[in-house]
């Protein structure tokens, strides 16, 4: 009631102690994750989101925000520990797996990448920008030929930069 008549300073405290006192507890981690990325307490918020990420993992949304906090401290190792976790909870999440694939190949793992963007292909065949992501994972991964092939799929789907349709073109010649 706190949060929602916007005394933040009165609710905080309140919400560390449930949260403590009830790691599993959804609502108040959520509540309080929810104040801290809104005054963008990004340090604070990580530690918050890292325990509900261990403690519950099927909130996949927990995992998504401690991995985007990561990666935009430039800590993809930290990103793709998070998405991992969440994984096995997140199969028909379609932004969750193509995000996993970016982290995945942002680490060196271009076939794990390939892998998670094709699941989220799977669930979603229109995003041209996840076919890119294919075929850079896929190009990176050593399989040229699966790769024109994904970025053939992307061109002809368009929507996309003028840069990215310069990429493309790059990479199908």
């Amino acid at each position: 009631m706190l949060v929602r008549a916007g005394s933040n300073d009165e609710a905080e405290p309140l919400l560390r102690r449930v949260v403590e006192s009830q790691p599993t507890a959804v609502a108040p981690r959520q509540a309080l994750v929810g104040l801290l990325l809104g005054s963008r307490r990004f340090a604070e918020a990580i530690p918050v989101l890292k325990v509900g990420v261990q403690r519950v993992p099927q909130q996949t949304g927990w995992a998504m925000n401690l991995a985007r906090l990561h990666v935009d401290a430039g800590d993809y190792a930290s990103a793709w520990e998070a998405l991992a976790i969440g994984l096995p909870h997140a199969q028909q999440q379609a932004d969750y797996l193509a995000f996993a694939g970016t982290v995945l190949q942002r680490i060196d793992r271009s076939v794990d990448a390939a892998t998670q963007y094709q699941a989220a292909l799977r669930l979603r065949p229109e995003e041209a920008r996840w076919w890119v992501g294919l075929g850079i994972a896929l190009d990176a991964a050593g399989h040229p030929v699966d790769a024109k092939t994904a970025f053939r799929r992307a061109k002809a789907m368009g929507g996309y930069s003028s840069e990215m349709a310069r990429y493309i073109d790059q990479k199908l010649q």
